[in-house]
């Protein structure tokens, strides 16, 4: 996955044909959570040591043994921990938009 977004996708995408997945498509999408997870809680310090982290790894490890409503949980979960993690989009222009006809007062 290249972006957050991408991720929180195939994490909720996942969730919702949670009957249809391998125990090891889980166990990797829960892995890459993990491993986001801790990236964007501390970015200067990825290998750091996050609970919410651990505990998608935990998960993953015992995906196996896991019935199709609890991945669903797990996935679900896994998103929304992303959502809230996600840094926000700055929507501000780096440059303003002017008219052509310089009617907006701009000079550039």
């Amino acid at each position: 996955m290249k972006t957050v977004n991408e991720l929180i996708v195939a994490l909720v995408t996942g969730s919702n044909e949670a009957s249809r997945l391998a125990p090891e498509d889980v166990a990797t999408m829960l892995r890459l959570a993990a491993t986001m997870v801790r990236h964007l809680e501390d970015p200067a310090h990825p290998g750091g040591g996050s609970s919410a982290a651990e505990a998608l790894d935990r998960q993953a490890e015992t995906a196996a043994g896991m019935e199709p409503e609890a991945w669903q949980a797990a996935l679900r979960a896994a998103a929304e921990q992303l959502r809230r993690l996600q840094p926000e989009v700055d929507t501000d222009r780096a440059i303003p938009t002017h008219a052509p006809d310089g009617g907006d007062g701009g000079n550039y």
